[in-house]
């Protein structure tokens, strides 16, 4: 074992030298993630914290920088307002599908004063509003409707482009009212203690559903993939699922760690997120239940109005099944763990040594560069002026062990020289638990 260590140490060298002109690896493109300054960003800051150079965060201030990102391809997923999602849907032809529900009901009526009791109050007044086309307006809209209120002729409504635009125009005017989201009430009710909440529009959501044979419920946010990345990459979507549902866990039991988070990734100042976290209903909502409580959501939407949810209700297939898909990934962790047990206490047998092998075979091999090979490393880990015609590399796949012993698969590039010696190394290493 010692003298195939230090051959691997040469080995290292000699491939490490090798490729100091063109970096051959076939590592994957890390997932490209873009949410909103607000609830939807601030639930997801125990992943950004994570540091895991297989994903990327943007955070956008305006609703309208997200749509472009998922249409050109320039982010894999995004959190965006739940009626946009099928918005995204209907005009992409399907390429979109939503993951989970991320937040929900977070929007309010706030005033500089004190004159807003009730839905019908707010008949002649302005309101300063941003979220255009998307949930802010259709939740406002179908709340005023429903209380009699006609949103084009017996209110003013003022759009913005962000929030924080809402939020200076209310500091500003005496006796403003606006509709804002958490955490941006927070922020207004630190900077103005004369600013109050006037009315809860997931309560008044509520009270016109109350009587429904199918009562929907009011929500802000989704989280959606494209579909292309999705097909191409369940076992990142899976785990990104099931991270994302700690990270939300850890955002809602520990307010002050998680404030201190959101400060750090400035999405609001830690002192906001504090006081404005536990009113943000941040959530993670998969599988049937999404697709139940979303689709009630957006047929609410479609009856009012059909041009908030794209023109019609999405189909089937915009719900992603991902409760199921981080049912699957625990589940075959599990069964990894029970798998390595079991090897462990039978490795004596015959049976179990013949599997082994046969298991080593598959795992362990080599092979010339194909065409997707070709095309995942050209440009990238293969440059232009790489002298090394592909025809001399081979592809290798691998597995190795982290330290607490779980198994991962590797694969890398090397060339055809040194490739059976790197392969028999690696496996033999792989036999050590490393």
């Amino acid at each position: 074992m010692v003298q195939k260590i230090v051959k691997a140490f040469l080995l290292t060298a000699a491939l490490a030298a090798f490729t100091s002109t063109c970096a051959f690896a076939a590592d994957a493109e890390p997932m490209r993630i873009a949410a909103l300054k607000g609830p939807t960003a601030m639930g997801m800051v125990q992943m950004m914290d994570a540091e895991d150079s297989a994903r990327e965060f943007t955070i956008a201030s305006a609703v309208d920088e997200i749509p472009p990102m998922i249409v050109k391809g320039s982010v894999d997923v995004a959190a965006v307002p739940a009626n946009l999602a099928s918005v995204l849907y209907n005009n992409t032809e399907g390429a979109v599908e939503v993951l989970a529900i991320n937040t929900l009901g977070v929007l309010y009526i706030v005033e500089n004063g004190d004159s807003i009791n009730s839905v019908e109050d707010l008949r002649g007044k302005t309101i300063y509003a941003s979220g255009k086309g998307a949930t802010p307006e259709y939740a406002l809209d179908y709340i005023l409707t429903g209380n009699g209120i006609d949103p084009s002729a017996d209110v003013t409504i003022e759009w913005k482009s962000e929030h924080a635009e809402c939020l200076a125009a209310l500091l500003a005017a005496e006796n403003g009212v606006a509709l804002l989201p958490q955490p941006f009430v927070t922020t207004a009710q630190m900077q103005n203690e004369g600013i109050r909440t006037a009315l809860d529009l997931t309560q008044e959501w509520d009270a016109l559903q109350e009587g429904s044979e199918t009562p929907s419920a009011l929500l802000t946010g989704v989280v959606i993939a494209r579909r292309e990345y999705a097909d191409a990459h369940p076992e990142e979507i899976g785990a990104f699922l099931a991270d994302y549902e700690q990270s939300v866990a850890f955002v809602n039991d520990d307010t002050d760690a998680a404030a201190a988070l959101v400060g750090k990734f400035e999405i609001v100042p830690e002192p906001v997120a504090k006081k404005a976290l536990p009113a943000c209903n941040i959530a993670f909502i998969s599988g049937e239940e999404m697709q139940q409580k979303l689709s009630g959501y957006l047929a609410v939407l479609a009856e009012q109005n059909p041009a908030a949810v794209g023109g019609q209700l999405p189909a089937d297939d915009f719900y992603y099944l991902a409760g199921s898909a981080v049912e699957e990934a625990a589940q075959t962790e599990a069964e990894t763990e029970t798998a390595a047990e079991t090897e462990k206490e039978t490795e004596t047998e015959t049976e179990t040594e013949t599997e082994t092998e046969t298991e080593m075979e598959n795992a362990f091999y080599s092979m010339e560069l194909d065409e997707e090979l070709k095309d995942r490393i050209r440009g990238r880990s293969y440059k232009d002026d790489c002298t090394v015609p592909f025809e001399d590399l081979r592809y290798l796949h691998v597995l190795h062990k982290d330290i607490e012993g779980n198994v991962h698969e590797g694969e890398l590039i090397c060339n055809k020289r040194i490739a059976v010696d790197l392969l028999e190394i690696l496996q033999e290493l792989y036999e050590n638990d490393y």
